[in-house]
Formats: structure tokens, sequence, C-alpha cells
């Protein structure tokens, strides 16, 4: 009898790691690829998506030599926060990919707490809604490219999956979350300029999230 597989993923910010675990728990193989994330400037910290999907890539092709693949019958994302990826109608990477750690939007942070009169835990400057007042007031052609908005491991997903889909806590952690009604935050959304269009489908963390493509 094959026993079922399930395949843990976790997007970090410099290194992905992937891990296959027994039905009850066990540990059966590891694999952690690690990226580098560029500075252009001081306090700037900016990503290339597609050394996630690279790195996932390699760790899978390590996987496989401990581990039929063919056993997995669930895989669970996981990765940092508050990193937006912006894609263009092709589903394409509009860069830049900013960083969580990155602060050039120091300014833009500041003025919409003070805006917003949000609590600093629902609020700061690691959060996605200031990066994105950035890019709209200084790279506005950023925006206007912009048919979907998710991020890391919601790309990984889009990636396997087709599905444009998010959880809450990425909404929350992004600031674009109406913690009342924990619906997208439409209002805070409009400061950037993107269309509510871009915004994924809002699931629950351990909600399904969709088959794999053939392709994947």
């Amino acid at each position: 009898m094959t026993l079922p597989v399930i395949l843990s993923v976790d997007i970090g910010t410099s290194t992905l790691k992937a891990v296959l675990y027994s039905a009850d728990g066990r540990v059966l193989a590891l694999s952690a690829q690690s990226y580098r994330y560029q500075t252009p400037q001081p306090g700037w910290a900016e990503a290339a998506p597609a050394d996630w999907w690279n790195a996932l890539t390699a760790a899978l092709t390590e996987l496989q030599t401990a581990v039929d693949l063919q056993r997995v019958q669930a895989i669970g994302l996981t990765g940092q926060m508050h990193t937006a990826v912006l894609l263009d109608k092709a589903g394409r990477v509009l860069p830049p990919t900013i960083l969580w750690l990155d602060r050039r939007a120091a300014a833009e942070s500041a003025e919409l707490q003070a805006r917003l009169n949000l609590p600093p835990d629902q609020f700061n400057s690691t959060y996605t809604l200031p990066k994105l007042l950035w890019l709209a007031r200084r790279r506005p052609e950023i925006p206007a490219q912009t048919r979907a908005l998710l991020w890391p491991k919601d790309y990984l997903r889009y990636r396997l999956t087709g599905q444009r889909l998010t959880d809450v806590t990425d909404a929350a952690g992004a600031g674009l979350l109406n913690w009342d009604t924990r619906t997208w935050a439409l209002d805070r959304l409009a400061l950037t300029g993107l269309s509510p269009t871009v915004l994924p489908a809002l699931r629950q963390p351990g909600d399904d999230a969709g088959a794999l493509n053939p392709s994947a």
C-alpha cells in the first residue's frame, strides 16, 4: 500500500524550504534553496519572483530523489508577508517586487497611519499599502498596467493552479482588510489607483485552493 504524502512549502525572504511529511506528521525529506534579493538603494529591497519559482523547481527535483512525488496528496503554501507581486494582463510580473523590509515608503506609511487612525497591530511600515501608494505616486505606469495583486505564496499557487487567491491573513498584512467584515477595504485600495478587479478572492488559510495544472 502506498501511503499519502503532504508537501509543505515556505517562501522566505532569502530561502525557500520544502518538506515532505507522512500523514502522521513524520518528516520524510526536506530541501532548502537560497536566493538573493536586490538593494538598488539604501533602505530599498526588491525580489525577483522567478527566483521563488526556480527555487521550488529545484527543491522538488531534490525531494524526488528521496520520495516519489506522485504520492503527494496535498500541498500547503506559506511564506513572507507584505511583499506585493503585481501581474500584467498576460500574467507576467511587473517589477519592482518590493519586499516587506523595504523602507522607501516611510513617508507614505506615516501619512496613512495618521489618515486611517489604525493601531500599530493593524498597520505599520512593513505593510503593502504604503508601498502601493509609493508606486502610484512615483511609478504610476506600474499600477496602470497591473491586472492582479498577489503575495509570495499566492504567486506560487497561481503558477501551480492558475487560481488567483489569497487568505485573510495576507489581506490584513497588506493593510487592505476591513477587520469588521473580513472583506477587502476598497476605500484604502482606491488611494493607490488600483482597480478592485486586481484583488484576488479571499479564503481562510485552511481552505481548498484548487488543483494543480496538468503542466505543473
